[in-house]
């Protein structure tokens, strides 16, 4: 988690972003978990293992692929309607125990790279970009991995901070649990008006952006709200508070269409 700015002066406020559906075009856990499962059955073509070296392997990557499997029914029944936003986040993290840390970390950078970067939303990262220059830093906040979302910062303007979820982990391997979190619902608005507090700026001069009705606390903490692509409830309630809606197509179709 990034420490607030420790200037002589503080800044003008802050522009905090809710990170997946909201800056990414989709949700970084799940497309995590099929990432590794699509590249645990690529490895085991290409190497043309053995039964026995395979099932070795297997046994390896146990952890990983059932992560990938976790996610995607989590994934599946939340789209169904059948399980709370909140659900997912505490399920998501419970799927990751035994996971080995060390292959684990080393597929993000690739997985960043290949599945993220291209779903960053260019209106949003235009918004960064513009608070950026204003004087405002920009902070992610998010129930998402800090492990998976932090290359990501690489593609943000300088600066940018990041409060995620930081994964715990036990002997080499990753417990289920998190140091801090998982963020969600009124905690985000929590994190927000400390962090405010910590750096001498008033959170009615900040912007929040996020696409959820769970993060209503968070986008009524600052002075002005910006909804991505809403869903119907948290749509109401901007027209009934009078927040900003940033609609934003995939950023996928753009790139396509460019080609």
């Amino acid at each position: 988690m990034s420490d607030p700015a420790r200037a002589d002066a503080p800044p003008r406020g802050f522009a905090f972003f809710d990170f997946d559906h909201t800056l990414l075009h989709g949700d970084a856990g799940p497309l995590f978990g099929r990432h590794l499962f699509r590249d645990q059955v690529e490895r085991l073509r290409r190497r043309r293992l053995g039964p026995r070296r395979a099932l070795r392997s297997m046994r390896f990557w146990t952890g990983l692929v059932s992560f990938g499997a976790w996610m995607g029914l989590q994934s599946g029944l939340y789209k169904a309607g059948a399980v709370r936003r909140s659900t997912i986040v505490r399920n998501a993290y419970r799927g990751l125990r035994g996971v080995p840390v060390a292959p684990f970390e080393d597929r993000i950078p690739a997985f960043v790279d290949a599945e993220l970067r291209p779903r960053l939303y260019p209106e949003v990262l235009a918004e960064m970009e513009r608070h950026a220059a204003a004087g405002r830093p920009c902070v992610i906040v998010t129930t998402g991995m800090e492990a998976v979302v932090e290359p990501c910062l690489a593609w943000f303007p300088p600066g940018t901070r990041l409060i995620g979820c930081e994964l715990e982990a036990r002997d080499g391997r990753l417990t289920g649990r998190v140091i801090q979190g998982p963020l969600y619902g009124q905690d985000k608005a929590n994190i927000i008006l400390a962090y405010c507090r910590a750096s001498g700026v008033d959170p009615r001069d900040c912007f929040a952006y996020s696409d959820h009705y769970s993060d209503h606390q968070m986008l009524a903490a600052v002075g002005d709200a910006v909804c991505v692509n809403p869903r119907k409830r948290l749509r109401r309630l901007a027209a009934r508070r009078g927040w900003h809606v940033l609609e934003c197509p995939d950023p996928r179709d753009q790139q396509e269409g460019e080609g």
